[in-house]
């Protein structure tokens, strides 16, 4: 999806560009209908440009989170961090999955981090007392323990 929205965003740039050397032409030479050619250059690049944005940001906040994930999991260091209770998240709009969230802390290298799990569209908190789990398997990216991945298996 992001290459996608690379072509977008190059064709909207093209368009823009192409679009407002036509109109300045046009405007110079006073050709009205040449003109109107350039200001259709320009609304086309806008509008390449708006879908070119929102492809991006689909592929940075949504579909490239499950790809980091499964490369974390297959690649990253784990740590079973400890359970310490739930979220909401305030922003629905934001999250297309849900609004609740797992909290961890656990430690790594000498220091405690706080890891919060992908939000879910169900209220897991019944599920984590009846199967009595205290502790999650976290992900972490060797070089940078900020980006991790929690897995919620045994939440299945």
């Amino acid at each position: 999806m992001k290459q996608i929205g690379i072509i977008f965003l190059s064709i909207a740039l093209i368009g823009v560009i192409v679009g407002t050397l036509v109109y300045i032409v046009s405007f110079c030479f006073n050709m009205e209908l040449i003109g109107l050619l350039g200001a259709f250059f320009i609304v086309s690049g806008m509008a390449f440009l708006v879908l070119g944005a929102i492809l991006m940001i689909i592929d940075i906040f949504f579909v490239s989170k499950g790809v980091k994930s499964r490369d974390l999991s297959n690649k990253g260091e784990k740590i079973l961090a400890e359970y310490q209770g739930m979220e909401r998240t305030c922003l629905r709009l934001m999250t297309i999955s849900g609004t609740h969230v797992i909290v961890c802390k656990g430690f790594y290298q000498g220091k405690e981090y706080t890891f919060r799990s992908e939000p879910l569209s169900y209220n897991p908190k019944e599920i984590i007392e009846r199967k009595n789990i205290t502790n999650f398997p976290v992900y972490l990216d060797k070089n940078d323990p900020r980006k991790y991945y929690m897995s919620l298996d045994e939440l299945k």
